[in-house]
């Protein structure tokens, strides 16, 4: 039996812009990479918490208990080894997981992943048996709660750069919200693909007053306007049907139960999956069917400020994904003032970006800029 060696690193890398939104804001990475050994083989995966979306309840809250939680799945998991891929499947998709531990799950996941890869010296692709269904990723632009001036300059920065569709956050305050939705039509035009992201930020009341703004600006697609609560979020998919204006689930699908019942209720009519959120890229996976068969679309989403581990881990998602309907990710030289990983994966022209093959995961860290971390293993 192979002993594996973890150790937990907890990064604050500067963004070059603060990027606020109706819950939180932030300007400083606060990624954990996982590093698992086996042998003279390494892998990392990255796990980002957001506590509004995971752990409302605080549940794991302090370092300590992030480490020790962290800790206890890796031995669980590896306490025999390095796991098979199917072991690992079995665990991720068959354990009636909690919130808080996903973010968890993905970064031990991706880093597992990364050590199978090169233990059986393959890439990804070949890993999983499967192989990309698509060559590049045509990711789109986010547009967080930003000053005026500083809005006007990203928004013409995202039309020279040639993306073609955007996720702009609004927030409660209603004059802000039409203000910002009429520059981007200015500067994007009419027929630009905008859609809007409120993050639980409005109530019902707030919600159906901007009915008409939403339809006025070209918008049909809301981002969680009221939260997890399917009750309010039902009379409103109720009162705006026929409007034209259908919601996305993200903090309302975390768990697997979540979208089975959001299938069943329609209340929303896309789901956001994220790795960090979700669990992985396994998870995510499955969810990602589970949408297809239940009538449901989807689109794969990220967290800000994730570091080239998941900007990569997000784009091997994207190209097995049968249908993803938007991307986000790839924003590393964007947003980042640095990086752990040995080069850059920011999508570029258009939005695009290749997808890496023949490369294990696709992404190679540098362990210099880890610092010491915190040893996990057992």
């Amino acid at each position: 039996m192979t002993k594996i060696s973890s150790r937990l690193y907890k990064l604050a890398i500067p963004f070059n812009l603060t990027f606020s939104h109706s819950e939180a804001s932030r300007s400083v990475c606060d990624s954990r990479i996982v590093e698992l050994g086996a042998g003279s083989h390494r892998g990392y995966g990255e796990i980002i918490l957001r506590s509004y979306v995971n752990d409302p309840q605080g549940k794991l809250g302090t370092e300590d208990r992030i480490n020790r939680r962290v800790a206890e799945i890796l031995g669980e998991l590896t306490g025999k080894g390095v796991p098979s891929l199917e072991s690992l499947r079995t665990f991720l998709l068959d354990n009636p997981w909690e919130k808080p531990d996903l973010p968890l799950l993905a970064g031990i996941e991706t880093a597992l992943l990364d050590l199978l890869c090169r233990r059986n010296g393959t890439d990804i692709y070949g890993l999983l048996g499967r192989r990309p269904l698509r060559k590049e990723i045509r990711y789109g632009g986010i547009l967080p709660i930003l000053s005026p001036g500083t809005m006007e300059k990203i928004l013409r920065s995202y039309g020279k750069l040639g993306i073609t569709y955007l996720r702009i956050k609004l927030s409660g305050d209603y004059g802000y919200n039409d203000r910002t939705l009429a520059l981007a039509r200015e500067i994007l035009g009419t027929d630009f693909d905008i859609r809007v992201d409120v993050n639980c930020g409005w109530n019902l009341e707030s919600a159906l007053g901007h009915l008409d703004l939403l339809r006025s600006r070209g918008v049909t697609l809301v981002e969680e306007p009221l939260g997890a609560d399917p009750e309010p979020m039902g009379i409103l998919a109720e009162k705006s049907r026929g409007s034209g204006v259908s919601y996305v689930a993200d903090e309302s699908a975390v768990l697997f139960g979540d979208v089975e019942r959001i299938i069943g209720d329609g209340t929303f009519s896309m789901l956001n999956l994220r790795l960090a959120k979700n669990g992985g890229l396994l998870r995510v996976l499955e969810l990602a069917e589970r949408a297809e068969k239940g009538g449901l679309t989807y689109q794969l989403g990220s967290h800000v400020g994730e570091t080239g581990i998941l900007s990569v881990a997000g784009r091997i998602a994207a190209s097995l994904m049968a249908s993803p309907r938007y991307a986000d990710g790839s924003f590393d030289d964007y947003i980042l003032s640095g990086n752990i990983t040995r080069r850059s994966y920011t999508f570029g022209p258009g939005g695009l970006a290749p997808v890496i093959e023949g490369d294990y995961m696709g992404y190679d860290v540098d362990r210099e800029k880890l610092g010491d971390g915190v040893d996990l293993s057992l």
